[in-house]
């Protein structure tokens, strides 16, 4: 079971514009699902396209791929991926092996109206710290002489 698939059933849960960044357009598809595709593949051809795409993209686009995410794809992307590359693999895979055992037992489990809303509630403080992270990466910017990471795994790629 892979997440596309499994999350297919869930895909609508975001009315149109709710859901920032997560639809952003790249070739009329998500680069978050994109990537993640990508990496749940292990596809390295398709991590080098969107690593390409996302360097040619506008700042905002790139950034909102979470730090785990874009970790996990420039891996996905290297031959033989360092410690670090491998790491970041394993930790992603953890992430979204958590995620489908979550999104399973939410499938299967009759929940009254009450669960729902706390579910909903606990998604929603988790959604504004993953943006609060996303603002305070993008208010940081690069560090003086750094070059963003999607650059330097192009560099080594090629």
């Amino acid at each position: 079971m892979n997440y596309l698939t499994h999350t297919a059933p869930y895909a609508r849960m975001c009315d149109p514009g709710s859901c920032e960044g997560s639809h952003a357009s790249l070739g009329g598809g998500s680069i978050v699902v994109a990537a993640r595709e990508a990496i749940a593949r292990g596809d390295r051809q398709a991590a080098l396209r969107l690593l390409r795409a996302l360097t040619l993209s506008e700042p905002k686009e790139v950034v909102n791929l979470t730090p785990a995410t874009a970790e996990a794809l420039v891996a996905t992307a290297q031959a033989e991926p360092e410690e670090r590359g491998r790491a970041a693999l394993e930790t992603y895979r953890a992430a979204e092996a958590t995620y489908l055992v979550i999104a399973e037992q939410i499938r299967q489990t009759p929940l009254e109206r009450e669960h729902v809303a706390g579910l909903k509630a606990l998604l929603d403080v988790r959604e504004r710290e993953l943006d609060k992270e996303l603002n305070e990466h993008r208010l940081q910017g690069p560090k003086r002489g750094d070059r963003p990471q999607f650059e330097l795994a192009m560099d080594g790629l090629k």
